[in-house]
């Protein structure tokens, strides 16, 4: 497991190593999570295809579209479980 403070390390990390699925915050300094996802999305092929899931407390049904355009797989509301966290990397996991 890899934690960056923000979005530009995010897509560094990415574009230096293979992951298999990231977890984006969306409120990050310098670039948020929806510009670091649309960023990762970029990226040649097959760094455009890692899974991203968006944490965010702001689910809001606006907000969520403007997740899923900028290229996110999935979303989870905050507060969550360590349950429904495990259940939302099995389904995202499973389409990928």
């Amino acid at each position: 497991m890899t934690v960056v403070g923000e979005g530009l390390e995010a897509i560094a990390h990415v574009q230096a190593a293979p992951f298999d699925l990231v977890l984006m915050e969306i409120r990050m300094p310098q670039m948020d999570g929806q510009g670091a996802t649309r960023a990762i999305c970029a990226l040649p092929a097959p760094l455009d295809r890692i899974p991203i899931v968006l944490m965010s407390a702001n689910v809001m049904r606006e907000m969520c579209a403007a997740y899923l355009a900028a290229g996110i797989n999935d979303h989870l509301a905050k507060p969550m479980t360590i349950e429904a966290l495990e259940a939302k990397i099995d389904s995202v996991m499973s389409v990928a």
